[in-house]
């Protein structure tokens, strides 16, 4: 049986700019203090429909976003955070990270060992900056997703189109975004406006 696995990239995907530029985010990303990226929000609607598409193309989850090198050894805590921003613990392969090959990104070669160790399978690679060769034909397919906006409805409907699924309401529930934990970090705003030099 064919396999259907969404590789999943964090940074302009699930966190794109817009978000990263909200209040708390901004803040973190600004001082950048030890632990800082449990703390960071991925965009919910983002979320909910990388969730819906999981569920409608009974496809799993693998990590493929530089994350995995920014933890490094902390797997439990990195798998954690997915979890509490809503990409529940069933959704993920149980090899759900994609390995890592020596100090610098070299992401396509990454990509292209876990589809060797996984074949048969059908593959959907949403990142927004993915710059490798061509996969090997049939293997896998790549949709480039805008860093500035994430993953968005006109996303989620190719990918759908792309694992032959149809979403029948891909809108938001009426409550809006899914349930997730408030965040624990407190708030504070910088005594003088933000300045880069």
């Amino acid at each position: 049986m064919i396999a259907n696995i969404i590789f999943v990239d964090i940074d302009g995907v699930l966190l794109p700019l817009k978000d990263c530029r909200e209040p708390e985010n901004a803040a973190l990303l600004r001082h950048r203090s030890y632990g800082f990226m449990r703390h960071l929000r991925f965009n919910a609607e983002a979320v909910r429909l990388l969730v819906r598409l999981a569920d409608l193309a009974q496809a799993r989850l693998v990590l493929s976003s530089n994350w995995r090198r920014t933890w490094g050894p902390d797997s439990d805590a990195l798998m954690k955070k997915l979890v509490s921003e809503g990409l529940r613990r069933n959704l993920w392969h149980r090899d759900w990270f994609v390995p890592l090959f020596g100090l610098e990104p070299r992401k396509y070669d990454e990509l292209a060992e876990w589809l060797d160790d996984h074949a048969p399978c059908k593959a959907l690679i949403i990142d927004d900056e993915y710059r490798g060769p061509p996969l090997a034909a049939g293997s896998a397919a790549v949709l480039q997703i805008d860093e500035n906006e994430g993953y968005t409805l006109p996303d989620h409907l190719a990918a759908c189109g792309f694992f032959e699924v149809e979403d029948t309401a891909p809108s938001a529930p009426p409550s809006g975004f899914p349930s997730r934990p408030e965040s624990t970090v407190p708030f504070t705003r910088p005594l003088r406006p933000y300045s880069p030099r």
